[in-house]
């Protein structure tokens, strides 16, 4: 009989590790109840001693084991229940493996935590430098902590970021004319490609507010004040920087997007910004600050901006419900937007670094964004029905919500809510919900505090976070469906890519602990949790996979790249692919051996997508530079010869004025030039006006053209710049 028993509660175990929340639920509720065997009681106390499990005084805190589920007497524990989350490849979320304060470079870096692909990079790295540690497939106690720690190399050195160079172009900011403008052509230009390449994933800042400011901008109105013209100056920077990317030299140089987020700091960011007391327009000049940061790709430094910017949200109560009677509700929904793109912001920063974020808790009213555009939001037939929306939409209505009035009972009376057509609010509205699925994740799965969970605890949170995605992802309106992208055409297809490629992202985050060796570390462990291991690793792989098939093929250079992806933070997703995919290659390919070929060759044309990319900036020529020194490393452990990733046609042409390294010497020329009373810094661009005047003088530029740098990087040792 008690053979029996154990076969069926074993069975039970198995089966609540595919089944939904619900009928998981009642599987334990059903285990709880199973019938006792009487055994005499130093026979359950040796059996509780070899299982591995220790007797704890009341009050104290319980090991993993003896609160991993029903106790069971008379049958021993699995292995999946016995063992904590780190014997997955999250085993060291709880602690730091370097003293990162040591010096500037490991400060300009700081932690990066097990949701990074830096993380993933440093311990692929490791591994390989250390070929005879047998770290990786070292047998577990109950707790976990048997696991030795690998012998890991400097964080930094796998940093493919650009928090070392600095981003002050004027020390002393005084010399920075925040008063110039650029011409109006080129700043229409500009603001174009903010807002169409960058309000739509994270609308900080109201677009309608932005166009009525950007006149007075232009038309240097003496009332206009010094926080807008900060936002407008960033947001100048953002569309300089895209324009650089896509090679729009006709409008910016290479260094424009400096000039402006100097003009920005100096008319309304300064030293002592942090005593001042928190403003909606300060929300959303750290906001675009952060982003500026994230687009230069100085992490570290925008990870701290963006925490910022979050708290001075909170402390406007931005991340509540809004009451107030004095407030319209399309300015009600315009704060709403402001706080989940700032949570965007925060939580994607959150899992580039791997730290926690205030917007990873739930602790937040705030109702979703409305899938409705900005400029409906005053008309009559949304501003009245707001509240109807909400609740036909399904984002949370005021718990005091009660119908009145006539229009608000014939929606409610309804069958479907009105038919919303295609937006760009509605692209944020989707990818907003995909947030909330990848905040719990990241709670559930690379927090500290999680790693006390059991192995059987972090596969059926895996099995959960799978089925939410999936439910997310068949939920899209047909315009966003990434799925069957070959026939959608082109409308749409940077958000329906955006909207791919976090989804694919988000799958290999969840599914992540499971690309291990955790079989090796768990002894006694079922055949149900090893297959559902081998899952959801084959899941993360063929979610690495799905992400580089999303880019587009027929591309000959990055300017044709850009437009079309989440240029922001595509770098990012491009190394979490890449990488997954070389860790796959360095286990052999174990996980999914028949697919060897496809993922070598995957990983390769992630390799010639960063070359194509390595032309534009820094960060990507780090990158490029570190993914193919590991490929190289793990290609032999399959079988490949490093003649193999040779990559010709791709990315060979450097056009003038692409040369990455400008950059970095232009960032030093600024400072050596500027810091002794040099004339003021305009872009290439510029007209400068004294405050009040319209005259439109165009002022010299006081750094070399790209033609000049290419001279003086090519070696010509008397360039010939054109300023004084």
């Amino acid at each position: 009989m008690a053979e029996k028993l154990s076969d069926l509660e074993t069975i039970l175990r198995d089966l609540s590790l595919k089944v939904g929340d619900v009928d998981r639920e009642r599987i334990q509720q059903a285990l709880a109840q199973s019938i006792i065997i009487d055994e005499d009681p130093e026979d359950d106390s040796m059996s509780s001693a070899q299982s591995g499990s220790k007797a704890t005084p009341t009050g104290s805190q319980s090991t993993p084991s003896s609160s991993s589920g029903p106790k069971r007497p008379g049958i021993a524990p699995l292995g999946e229940e016995t063992v904590s989350a780190r014997v997955g490849s999250t085993r060291e979320i709880d602690t730091v493996n370097e003293d990162l304060n040591r010096n500037m470079e490991s400060q300009t870096t700081g932690y990066y935590g097990d949701s990074s692909d830096l993380s993933w990079m440093q311990r692929l790295k490791s591994q390989h430098l250390n070929p005879d540690d047998s770290n990786t497939d070292a047998p577990s106690i109950t707790d976990g902590e048997g696991l030795r720690t690998l012998n890991l190399v400097p964080l930094a050195t796998s940093s493919y970021h650009c928090d070392d160079i600095e981003v002050d172009i004027s020390p002393g900011l005084g010399e920075v004319d925040f008063l110039a403008v650029p011409p109006q052509p080129f700043a229409n230009r500009l603001l174009d490609y903010y807002l169409r390449s960058v309000h739509c994933d994270f609308p900080i800042v109201g677009s309608e507010e932005i166009s009525k400011h950007y006149r007075a901008f232009i038309n240097q109105d003496p009332q206009l004040s010094n926080e807008w013209r900060s936002k407008l100056n960033l947001i100048l920077a953002i569309g300089a920087k895209y324009a650089q990317l896509v090679k729009d030299y006709n409008t910016v140089q290479v260094y424009d997007h400096l000039v402006y987020f100097a003009r920005a700091r100096a008319s309304g960011v300064g030293a002592g910004d942090l005593l001042r007391h928190p403003t909606v327009d300060q929300v959303h000049i750290t906001g675009l600050m952060a982003f500026y940061l994230l687009v230069t790709h100085q992490i570290n430094r925008s990870w701290s901006t963006s925490g910022s910017a979050v708290r001075q949200a909170v402390s406007l109560g931005m991340n509540l419900r809004n009451e107030a009677s004095g407030m319209t509700e399309a300015a009600k929904e315009l704060r709403y937007r402001t706080w989940w793109a700032l949570c965007s912001l925060e939580r994607l920063l959150g899992i580039m670094t791997g730290r926690d974020g205030y917007c990873m808790d739930a602790d937040h009213s705030t109702p979703p964004p409305l899938p409705i555009e900005e400029r409906q939001l005053s008309s009559p037939s949304v501003a009245q029905n707001m509240y109807s929306l909400r609740r036909w939409y399904g984002l949370n209505p005021p718990h005091n919500f009660s119908a009145s009035g006539s229009a608000q009972s014939r929606l409610l009376k309804s069958e479907n809510p009105p038919e919303t057509p295609v937006s760009g609010a509605m692209f944020f509205s989707e990818h907003t919900k995909l947030g909330g699925i990848i905040s719990d994740l990241l709670r559930s799965l690379y927090r500290s505090s999680r790693i006390k969970d059991t192995w059987s605890e972090v596969l059926q949170n895996i099995s959960r976070f799978n089925g939410q995605l999936e439910l997310w992802r068949s939920n899209l309106p047909s315009a966003f469906s990434f799925a069957d992208d070959g026939v959608q055409g082109e409308e749409w297809l940077r958000q329906r890519l955006s909207l791919g490629i976090s989804y694919y992202s988000a799958t290999m985050l969840a599914n992540r602990p499971c690309l291990c060796r955790a079989d090796r570390r768990i002894p006694n462990e079922s055949g149900m949790a090893k297959e559902s291991a081998h899952l959801y690793a084959t899941n993360c792989l063929h979610a690495a996979l799905n992400l580089l098939k999303l880019i587009p093929t027929k591309i000959s250079n990055s300017a044709e790249l850009y437009p079309v992806l989440p240029w922001s933070y595509f770098l990012h997703h491009l190394m979490q692919a890449s990488t997954i995919l070389m860790i796959e290659l360095s286990f052999r390919a174990r996980h999914a051996p028949q697919e060897v070929d496809e993922i070598f060759a995957s990983a390769k044309r992630a390799l010639g997508i960063l070359r194509l990319m390595s032309q534009d900036d820094v960060a990507t020529e780090r990158a490029y530079a570190l993914s193919d020194q590991l490929l190289r490393d793990v290609a032999p452990r399959i079988g490949r010869n490093v003649n193999d990733l040779e990559l010709p046609g791709v990315g060979t042409k450097r056009e003038p004025g692409d040369h990455p390294r400008q950059h970095q010497l232009l960032y030093q020329m600024a400072q050596q030039d500027f810091a002794y009373g040099q004339p003021r810094i305009f872009s290439a661009f510029d007209q400068s006006f004294a405050y009040g005047d319209s005259s439109t003088q165009m002022g010299l530029h006081g750094f070399p053209t790209g033609d000049e740098m290419d001279a003086m990087l090519d070696g010509d040792p008397n360039p010939s710049f054109g300023y004084q």
